[in-house]
C-alpha cells in the first residue's frame, strides 16, 4: 500500500479561561502513520496501530513513558505551563 495514503495524527486543543476573563489556547499534534498490523500490548484505543513520526515502533510498543512526553496531550500542557509560568 502506498504509505501516503497512512498518514495520521492526533490533535489536543486545550483552552483555558482565566479568573480574569482572557482565553488561552494551546494546540498539540503527534503526527506519524498507520501501520500495516498492530503491535505492542501497552495504550488503547488506535496505539497498537500507531507509528509516531521518526519511530519504528507503535504506540504501544514504545509504551506510557514515551506517550508522556511526545503525545499531542503532553505537546499542550506544556505550552500550557510555560505559559503559567511567564505569568507569576
Amino acid at each position: 500500500k502506498n504509505a501516503k495514503t497512512r498518514n495520521a495524527q492526533f490533535q489536543c486543543h486545550l483552552v483555558i479561561y482565566t479568573p480574569t476573563g482572557e482565553e488561552w489556547t494551546f494546540n498539540g499534534t503527534m503526527k506519524g502513520t498507520i501501520s500495516a498490523k498492530p503491535a505492542g500490548q501497552h495504550g488503547f484505543g488506535y496505539d497498537p496501530i500507531f507509528l509516531p513520526e521518526g519511530q519504528t515502533q507503535t504506540l504501544a510498543e514504545l509504551g506510557a513513558g514515551f506517550k508522556t512526553q511526545h503525545s499531542h496531550r503532553a505537546l499542550a500542557i506544556k505550552q500550557f505551563i510555560e505559559k503559567v509560568q511567564t505569568q507569576l
